[in-house]
């Protein structure tokens, strides 16, 4: 999903959470977690999802990091392989910058 570095713009604040596009047009949905996770050490802060025909299709949790705007999480590749992301909240929110972990980014 996330092959590159990218920014997403936000776009709206809902109740449902923060919606974000990227400069494809691609939309985004940033919510905050909304469920125990029982017997998890670290649970998710946030969860990402992208809208697919006005259907959210989860692609990660965001597990909070050492630093407060920056937070963490993963997929699977094609081949089963999981990469890391770090997700950047940059101007109160109104930015969401991912980047694949190893990239440099401003805040680091």
């Amino acid at each position: 999903m996330f092959l590159k570095a990218t920014t997403l713009d936000l776009i709206k604040n809902t109740q449902a959470g923060n919606i974000y596009s990227n400069p494809e047009k691609e939309i985004y949905l940033l919510k905050p977690t909304d469920r125990a996770f029982d017997g998890k050490v670290k649970k998710p802060i946030y969860y990402i999802s992208k809208i697919i025909n006005q259907k959210s299709n989860y692609i990660t949790g965001l597990f909070s990091t050492n630093n407060p705007t920056i937070f963490s999480g993963d997929e699977r590749d094609t081949f089963g392989v999981k990469k890391v992301f770090l997700f950047e909240l940059s101007e109160a929110g109104k930015t969401l910058k991912i980047y694949p972990r190893g990239v440099c980014h401003a805040s680091s």
